[in-house]
């Protein structure tokens, strides 16, 4: 008693010191995942997990970890595995199966209700309903003029760089990518490619989201960083810079779109063709916000990147740059007319190109993380390793895993090979390409996507000859994840030369 009176702060520590010492003893030896195998530091706080994201390779690192451990199922947090079982893949995120977002990962990207961040599986499914006929295959053929007009566009603005030197390509297809979805989704392009003035096509938009994007992992796991970006006002959050500042910056960019938008349709401002936030106009301001920001960042970077990444391995392999080259010019791509996408989704090796970028890319290669449900009547326990998963765990699966899995691609997996999309048996392969995901949560812009890399693919091919600049460091085209991929350094540049 005495103790408490005349050294409090001392007694403050002392029970401090045994509630850190008993929550460890509980973490290591007496949780439910306590007999999963994986690194002390993970089972005790997702500070280890937090660390590993910001390397930027946490999937590699992983990979790694489930070698030295010698398991599938491995403890990465208090209450949280990673499975290296590509088998599960289909068990975890198919619409047959319960498995709900982990709300902690998601909340970094927002709290105000959006197709992406929905968990109830109710107001998701009417969500994506209300959206999701813009982005049928159907409706994505009817805005061919538009995605054939930004395609040519950039090959236009390459075509009178080409003699200026090295293209950095990454950025070129950023703008590309950039334009086509704030045109469809606000009905206003951003016109990057039009601000772009030199060879680097940088653009202050990109700068911003690079800062962003480069913030991810902050809001992920310091909450405080997030509530922050929300609620201080944007002079403050300059002043404070970091994380904050920088997206607040990038709110300000979408918010005073949409303000366009809106004041566009209440004046009754025509637009050239459906837009996707009309859908949602009945929304409340800051939904319609996040619905943006969620269209903008799905359909931009992840498909620039992956265009990136295909142009680059292209032109390091002579051999597949060669077979589409031959491909294209047996079909005699002369006029605009001549690009028709149902026709060019009938080109066998251009097919396979497109399906090999979203393989080896893997724009979203890292877990997305679900809580394992209670067992379905009549159905078992999710089990690896021959270790019951408990309900409650959080689990995760990467793309990276699945799309690297030597059981199912061969031992060259880790190349970019298109001929594997041609060899018997391929059809079998399309259940393990997951870069859209899978099952009701797959990615609403998939058809968009196949559609910008068949189109882009196959007009650069017909105008350009490229290879790589051969001053590119190892760090530039270095991927690295930030939830969606990017490159540590420039990314791909290139050499265009007009044929």
């Amino acid at each position: 008693m005495s103790l408490a009176r005349e050294r409090p702060g001392v007694l403050f520590l002392a029970v401090a010191l045994a509630s850190l010492v008993l929550r460890a003893v509980y973490l290591l030896y007496l949780h439910p995942l306590a007999s999963f195998r994986g690194p002390r530091r993970a089972a005790l706080s997702e500070w280890w997990l937090y660390s590993v994201a910001k390397t930027g390779r946490p999937e590699e690192i992983l990979e790694q970890l489930h070698r030295k451990y010698n398991t599938r199922a491995l403890r990465i947090g208090p209450n949280e595995l990673h499975l290296s079982d590509s088998t599960l893949y289909h068990t975890v995120y198919s619409q047959g199966h319960s498995f709900a977002k982990h709300a902690h990962f998601y909340d970094a990207f927002g709290t105000v209700p959006s197709l992406f961040l929905e968990r109830d599986r109710d107001r998701h499914r009417q969500r994506r309903k209300a959206l999701g006929r813009f982005f049928s295959k159907a409706s994505i053929r009817g805005m061919q003029r538009l995605l054939s007009a930004k395609v040519e566009a950039l090959c236009d603005l390459i075509s009178a760089k080409a003699n200026e030197g090295p293209v950095n390509f990454y950025n070129a297809a950023r703008c590309m990518t950039v334009d086509i979805i704030s045109d469809l989704s606000l009905g206003q392009s951003f016109n990057l490619m039009d601000d772009a003035k030199a060879n680097d096509f940088a653009a202050d938009y990109l700068h911003v989201f690079n800062l962003v994007a480069e913030s991810i992992w902050d809001f992920m796991y310091i909450p405080l960083a997030r509530r922050a970006a929300g609620m201080i006002p944007p002079a403050l959050a300059a002043w404070i810079g970091g994380p904050v500042s920088h997206f607040a910056r990038f709110m300000k960019v979408i918010r005073s779109t949409v303000a366009r938008f809106k004041h566009a349709k209440a004046t009754g401002k025509p637009f050239e063709h459906e837009v996707v936030l009309e859908a949602l106009s009945e929304l409340p301001d800051e939904e319609m916000v996040i619905e943006a920001v969620d269209l903008l960042v799905a359909g931009s970077d992840t498909t620039a990147t992956t265009l990136a990444v295909a142009l680059h391995q292209l032109a390091r392999n002579q051999q597949a740059h060669t077979a589409l080259e031959n491909e294209i010019r047996q079909a005699k791509l002369e006029t605009a007319a001549d690009y028709d996408l149902t026709s060019l989704e009938q080109l066998p090796y251009l097919s396979a190109c497109v399906k090999e970028a979203l393989r080896f890319a893997m724009a979203v290669p890292g877990r997305l993380p679900r809580v394992v449900p209670p067992p379905r009547p009549g159905a078992g326990p999710l089990t690896v390793d021959g270790q019951v998963i408990p309900p409650g765990t959080v689990v995760g699966i990467s793309a990276y895993t699945v799309h690297f899995d030597e059981k199912i691609w061969g031992a060259d997996a880790r190349e970019f090979r298109p001929e594997r999309w041609l060899e018997p048996g391929a059809k079998e392969l399309d259940k393990y390409l997951v870069t859209f995901s899978k099952g009701v949560r797959q990615c609403l812009g998939i058809n968009l996507a196949y559609a910008e890399l068949t189109l882009a693919l196959a007009m650069l091919t017909a105008r350009f000859d490229f290879t790589p600049d051969d001053t590119m460091s190892k760090e530039d085209v270095e991927v690295i994840d930030n939830f969606t991929a990017g490159f540590r350094g420039s990314g791909p540049r290139l050499k265009f030369s007009n044929l």
